[in-house]
């Protein structure tokens, strides 16, 4: 994941306008690879997730950022995103986040109450999206051919090692992840008022989708 988030980092840098004073918004944050990744930017950068232990480590290694617990219920976060993001974000990022959701409606409950913290003309980012185009084999040598190109293959078949021998590996068979189609998106994406278009190339998963969601003026 590390990895595949400074990727990301690289073609969000590449593709948008991160300067001096943009605020950033990592929903799902986990242990702050996006934060790590965009530091040298000097934005501002906020970030949330349910893991406390995650959240502790972020405003630890970044005391100039601010990071809060949130609820793994997109409707009981309205007053915590409310409490904690006193400025509209530019960017809203939700990183690998869709394909862990219970249903597709969650993803739409969450960006429901996000929409209010996106600044007009900023961008809500959907990325690394798992749809019904989505092909394991493909991701795997994806992110095979990435590891070797950052010297990192060692830590790639470690990787592999403990997908395959883990409980991890028990859970994903039972716990398939969760699809989010195409028409979906397009679908919730009228429903709650935005513009939408794909962006390709911004994770190195060549079978998953990246959305970017605008608000409508």
């Amino acid at each position: 994941m590390q990895l595949a988030t400074r990727f990301f980092a690289r073609r969000f840098c590449a593709k948008f306008p991160v300067s001096s004073g943009v605020h950033v918004f990592d929903y799902g944050c986990g242990p702050g690879f996006l934060a790590d990744a965009l530091k040298p930017r000097d934005i501002l950068f906020s970030g949330a997730d349910i893991n406390t232990y995650f959240v502790d480590t972020c405003k630890a290694q970044h005391p100039e950022g601010h990071f809060f617990t949130i609820s793994a219920q997109a409707k009981d976060n309205m007053a915590l995103l409310e409490e904690n993001l006193k400025r509209p974000a530019d960017y809203i990022i939700l990183l690998s986040i869709s394909q862990y959701l219970a249903a597709p409606s969650e993803l739409e409950n969450i960006i429901a109450t996000l929409q209010q913290h996106l600044k007009l003309g900023g961008s809500l980012i959907v990325a690394d999206v798992v749809d019904e185009h989505t092909r394991s084999y493909r991701d795997a040598l994806s992110l095979l051919c990435h590891a070797a190109a950052q010297g990192k293959l060692g830590s790639f078949f470690r990787f592999m090692r403990y997908v395959l021998s883990a409980d991890y590996a028990k859970v994903a068979r039972s716990n398939r992840l969760q699809q989010i189609s195409e028409s979906f998106m397009h679908e919730m994406s009228e429903r709650l008022g935005f513009n939408i278009r794909q962006e390709k190339g911004l994770t190195f998963h060549p079978t998953r989708k990246n959305y970017i969601l605008q608000r409508r003026s």
